[in-house]
């Protein structure tokens, strides 16, 4: 049986996977603390793993054997990746210490009675009506 073969859409999806593998491997509940190297090397095989399986299962020789540009499809979207993160962390930071921090809660004139009732709450003391 023939079938089509198409590099172009084989390295897109090759490249998506890879960045897939990357973002999925720096999530909090995955982080295991890998490096760079470590995350790239995650990349690569997140991103090449669906195409190698498939031509295994189809007695043809894996498609990332025979063309390299793969592993430059997979190592340029898992520095992406590392990029996205990078970005992330540091706007997360910035809007942390700059926005928030500009935000004080105590200017507003609300605040101070909440403050109040959450001291009062955790204290157990209960309100003259209640008696």
């Amino acid at each position: 049986m023939y079938l089509p073969s198409y590099p172009d859409v084989d390295k897109f999806s090759a490249g998506i996977n890879a960045l897939y593998g990357m973002l999925v491997a720096r999530q909090p509940s995955h982080n295991r603390g890998y490096t760079a190297a470590g995350l790239l090397i995650m990349a690569f095989f997140g991103g090449i793993g669906g195409g190698v399986a498939r031509d295994v299962l189809l007695n043809d020789v894996p498609s990332p054997l025979k063309d390299p540009e793969y592993f430059f499809v997979c190592l340029g979207m898992g520095l992406l990746g590392l990029a996205i993160y990078h970005f992330a962390d540091s706007i997360e930071e910035r809007f942390r210490t700059r926005t928030l921090a500009f935000f004080n809660l105590s200017r507003f004139p609300g605040s101070r009675c909440w403050a109040r009732i959450r001291r009062s709450n955790t204290a157990s003391v209960s309100s003259p009506r209640s008696s």
